[in-house]
């Protein structure tokens, strides 16, 4: 019996159990059975409805986990973005995959976290293949102006918010030094991708992306409604549980 197989059974005795509505449970399992790629998960929290994920690319490739370049690619593999990229092996994704820029030795101390960027695939396909729950398209969210030009894929040294916790989103904008910026929401997807844990008890804004029906809403990462989501909140409250996430920035290796 596939491991697909195994999910579909496993599927159908908790929802049993759980006795749900028989009407949406015919419709999750025709969708299943038309995309059998399709599984149906549970929310981190345990609580809350069933949510659709692609499977997993998880496979059997063996990485130095002090490498940090293969590790930041696998976890991008793990997920999906080979699969949806049409590549068909790790290697050939890592090929694609450049290597770790030098950055200011002073950056040590004002971003404490390395992440790999790939926005190869739109918004909402990189936070279904993240997990992630997001009720906008790929056209909710436009770069501020002080975004720099990046390429298809990159790498960001960058901070979660934590520092900025208790200030307001367009503050903490405002207040960025010259070589400092912030995160936008595929930049978001890529932080919770590499370290799940960030939006633990913390929601980061991700300013440097804004609604494109106006301005006044940024982009955030954290959890709602029991599970994670990419949404969007107005700039101008502070929230003890919120910050804004930011990004050194270089131009030569952000590619503008």
């Amino acid at each position: 019996m596939s491991s697909k197989q195994v999910s579909l059974i496993e599927e159908v005795t908790v929802r049993l159990q759980r006795g749900d509505d028989p009407k949406q449970f015919a419709k999750d399992l025709a969708a299943f059975l038309k995309d059998p790629s399709v599984v149906r998960m549970r929310l981190p929290s345990g609580g809350g409805p069933y949510r659709d994920a692609p499977a997993p690319d998880v496979s059997e490739v063996v990485i130095d986990p002090t490498d940090l370049r293969a590790t930041r690619a696998k976890a991008f593999w793990d997920k999906g973005w080979g699969r949806e990229l049409g590549i068909d092996s790790f290697e050939a994704y890592l090929a694609t995959i450049p290597e770790l820029p030098v950055w200011p030795e002073a950056w040590k101390e004002r971003f404490d976290r390395v992440i790999l960027v790939d926005q190869r695939l739109p918004l909402t396909k990189c936070c279904a293949l993240a997990g992630l729950k997001f009720d906008g398209s790929d056209a909710t969210f436009v770069d501020h102006e002080s975004i720099p030009t990046r390429p298809a894929v990159y790498w960001l040294n960058c901070q979660d918010g934590r520092r900025n916790r208790g200030k307001a989103p367009f503050a903490c904008r405002d207040a960025f030094p010259e070589d400092e910026r912030g995160l936008t929401a595929i930049e978001g997807v890529a932080l919770y991708v590499h370290v799940p844990k960030v939006i633990s008890g913390h929601y980061v804004d991700l300013v440097g992306s804004v609604h494109a029906g106006g301005a006044r809403s940024v982009a955030g990462l954290g959890v709602w409604h029991g599970g994670p989501e990419l949404l969007w909140r107005w700039v101008g409250k502070p929230y003890d549980y919120c910050g804004s996430g930011s990004a050194g920035v270089e131009r030569s290796t952000l590619g503008s």
